[in-house]
């Protein structure tokens, strides 16, 4: 027993971590994130706002920090198209923060909450990913389908 408790005790003296990125909104004005639906430029914190090509509805009022209540504070609200094509996002980058990382810290850890709502008949999907620096492939993430409330990843 004294040999196994040595053991965790030195493992977890080696073990280091970072925190690259930690935000939680409060710190926010309440209203739009971003300056556009385009991903032209960043908004507050650094956020950027996107939508698809195919998702003709969005406009920057479709991406907004707002208050939630006193156990969550400010949160992301992003308003989801009425049709069945299209996609909105809010992301921001990690590239740089990434490369000045400490060398041997190859690993990702992602927390977030996602509000659920009440049931709906939406087809919205609520996802959070990590892509590569080109944002041309995926290589993490968690989907929540609004309709059925099944979480995939």
């Amino acid at each position: 027993m004294k040999k196994t408790l040595l053991a965790l005790v030195l493992c977890a003296g080696l073990s280091n971590a970072q925190t690259l990125l930690s935000d939680n909104f409060n710190a926010y004005t309440v209203g739009n994130i971003g300056t556009s639906a385009t991903g032209a430029s960043a908004g507050q914190g650094g956020w950027y706002t996107t939508a698809s090509s195919t998702d003709t509805g969005a406009t920057n009022v479709s991406f907004q920090i707002a208050n939630n209540d006193a156990t969550h504070g400010k949160v992301v609200k992003i308003t989801g198209s009425a049709a069945a094509a299209g996609s909105r996002s809010v992301y921001k980058s990690i590239s740089t923060l990434w490369s000045t990382r400490t060398s041997g810290n190859n690993i990702v850890q992602v927390e977030f909450d996602i509000y659920t709502g009440a049931a709906t008949t939406s087809k919205n999907a609520t996802r959070v990913y990590i892509y590569d620096s080109g944002l041309t492939k995926i290589l993490s993430g968690v989907s929540l389908a609004q309709d059925t409330k099944v979480i995939q990843g």
